[in-house]
C-alpha cells in the first residue's frame, strides 16, 4: 500500500503545472525598396534578389525567369507571397517559377524573412519572401524607362498614377526582348549545334538535331507585361480594390 502512494505522488510532481519564461525570440528580415535597378532586367526578379541578398542564390535555367535558393532549400520550401497571396510554381520542372510572376518595374518592396519563423502563413520552413507591388497614389505622378544592353537587350516601361482622396488609379506597362547568347567566337546556340554536326563522326545522324531555319534567328526572349490597380474609399472605413496583371 506505501509503494502504490509513494508512486502516485511521484506521479503528481512529475504532472503538476510549472511557469517558465521565454525569452523573447527576434526574428530579423531584410528589406529592399529599390529592387528595380536600371542595370537588372525587369523580366528576373530572381537575378536581383541574388545581387541584394547574400542568403540567396540563383537557379539558371535561362536569360529570365530564373528560381533562387534561399538558406539552401529551394521550390516549395520557400513561401513566396505577392500582395499576400501564395504563389506557386507552374508548368513541369518549374519552367515558370513562383518568383517570376511578377516584373521588378512593378514592385514596391520585397522583405525577406530568413528561418521557419513566420507564424501568419503556411508553408515557411526555409523563409518567406514578401513582394509588395506598387498602388496608386493620389498625387499625379509617372515615369518612363528605357534600357539596352549586350546581345540585343531593350526595354521600356512606364507608369502613371493619380487620382483623388477617394478615386485612386495605377497604370504600368513594360516590353523587353533580348537577342540570343554568343559565344566567345561569336557563334549562337544554333551555330554551336551546327558546328557539332560537322565535327561529328556520322552528320547524317544527328542531322535532325539541328534547328530549324524560322528559329534560327528568333529572339531569346519577348517579355510583355501590364498590371492596372483601382483603388476607392467608399466610406471612411471601407475600401474596394480592384487590380488586375497579365504577364
Amino acid at each position: 500500500m506505501k509503494k502504490i502512494v509513494y508512486l502516485s505522488l511521484a506521479c503528481a510532481a512529475i504532472l503538476s503545472a510549472a511557469e517558465a519564461t521565454i525569452d523573447p525570440i527576434a526574428v530579423e528580415s531584410t528589406v529592399i525598396d529599390d529592387v528595380s535597378g536600371e542595370e537588372l532586367k525587369s523580366a528576373d526578379v530572381a537575378e536581383a534578389l541574388s545581387h541584394e541578398v547574400p542568403s540567396i542564390s540563383l537557379v539558371r535555367r535561362s536569360g529570365i525567369s530564373n528560381d533562387i535558393i534561399l538558406r539552401g532549400q529551394k521550390k516549395d520550401n520557400i513561401n513566396v507571397l505577392i500582395d499576400d497571396a501564395k504563389i506557386y510554381g507552374a508548368c513541369p520542372n518549374r519552367m515558370d517559377p513562383t518568383i517570376s510572376h511578377v516584373l521588378t518595374n512593378n514592385i514596391d518592396s520585397i522583405e525577406i524573412v530568413e528561418g521557419p519563423y513566420d507564424v501568419e502563413n503556411f508553408g515557411t520552413l526555409s523563409g518567406e519572401v514578401k513582394i509588395k507591388t506598387k498602388k496608386p497614389t493620389e498625387d499625379l505622378h509617372g515615369e518612363v524607362n528605357l534600357n539596352a544592353g549586350s546581345f540585343g537587350y531593350k526595354k521600356a516601361s512606364g507608369t502613371i498614377s493619380g487620382g483623388t482622396e477617394r478615386f485612386k488609379l495605377l497604370l504600368s506597362m513594360s516590353g523587353e526582348t533580348s537577342g540570343q547568347y554568343k559565344d566567345g567566337d561569336g557563334n549562337t546556340f544554333a551555330d554551336q549545334v551546327d558546328n557539332y554536326i560537322a565535327a561529328s563522326n556520322d552528320p547524317a545522324a544527328i542531322a535532325g538535331v539541328a534547328y530549324q531555319d524560322q528559329y534560327r534567328d528568333m529572339d531569346a526572349y519577348t517579355k510583355k507585361t501590364l498590371m492596372g490597380k483601382v483603388f476607392f474609399d467608399i466610406t471612411d472605413d471601407q475600401e474596394l480594390r480592384l487590380g488586375y496583371t497579365a504577364n
